[in-house]
């Protein structure tokens, strides 16, 4: 359903549908609302996210609908979800952003030939979850962060380079900035950037 270019821009579409039924949920678990997202855990599993996020196919809406309701669900939550934390879950969803974050830094520099969609998934959703994820106090008391050094590195250096992108507008700057800067205070308090 995701290849179809028509699907994507019908809004009465099956996919448009699921993409704004999964918002609805992000939406419910935003704030701090514990049987909401208790709820919400059951109807749409990490391993799901997971599944649909990393999929070859998988477009941006989708992803921004799936990353959202994530944050608001698993991370930035009432009752912490320490399996987050301690499973490879997001760490697989890392490594995925390293391919979009990629793309979006190789994206044509023509304006009119942009994907814009492709650009607000990486600035704004992808900066928000993981700055949330890493400003969480559970997420240095993770044993994987030692053993996943070359990732957060990674993520670390594709951040820094959207920043630099000459496209980027002075919110989703200050999205970056804020960023680089958890990720660079996670990185020197647990030795992982020198």
């Amino acid at each position: 359903m995701m290849r179809s270019e028509r699907d994507r821009m019908d809004e009465n579409s099956a996919l448009m549908y699921h993409i704004h039924l999964v918002e609805l949920l992000a939406v419910c678990t935003e704030g701090k609302n514990v049987y909401t997202e208790i709820k919400c855990n059951s109807l749409l599993p990490l391993d799901d996210i997971v599944r649909v996020v990393t999929h070859e196919d998988c477009i941006p809406e989708v992803k921004i609908a799936y990353i959202n309701f994530l944050n608001h669900c698993y991370v930035d939550t009432e009752v912490e979800m320490k399996e987050i934390y301690t499973s490879n879950h997001m760490w697989k969803l890392f490594e995925n952003f390293l391919v979009d974050i990629c793309r979006t830094c190789n994206n044509t520099s023509d304006r009119k030939h942009a994907d814009s969609i492709l650009e607000k998934y990486v600035t704004e959703i992808v900066m928000s979850i993981v700055t949330t994820f890493f400003s969480s106090p559970f997420s240095d008391q993770s044993t994987t962060l030692q053993t996943r050094q070359p990732v957060f590195v990674q993520l670390l250096q594709g951040v820094f380079r959207v920043y630099h992108c000459n496209w980027l507008m002075p919110s989703q700057k200050a999205s970056v900035e804020s960023c680089i800067r958890v990720l660079s205070d996670v990185g020197k308090k647990t030795i992982l950037i020198y």
